[in-house]
């Protein structure tokens, strides 16, 4: 596997693929098959950009999924698929 862009890390964590609205750095690490740092830097990112809620402080701990922001992700991107304009 390449190594992976934010962009595919971020579509993958807003299809929301545990089904249970939470993300680990551990989850991201096994499907994308990346260390530690590399997977961490995403996860900040992911916070940064509100997809995923701040860490709660206890180690091993997955992070929320924010449901109002994927919503409007999964809906911009769904925008995005149609051909607009043409």
């Amino acid at each position: 596997m390449d190594r992976p862009t934010y962009e595919e890390v971020e579509n993958w964590v807003i299809q929301n693929p545990t089904g249970d609205y939470r993300m680990s750095i551990a989850t991201i690490q096994r499907r994308f098959r990346i260390g530690y740092q590399r997977a961490a830097m995403f996860m900040e990112r992911l916070e940064k950009n509100g997809i995923v809620g701040p860490w709660n402080g206890v180690p091993g701990n997955p992070r929320r999924i924010n449901k109002e922001n994927r919503r409007n992700l999964v809906t911009k991107a769904a925008g995005a698929g149609k051909g607009e304009g043409n």
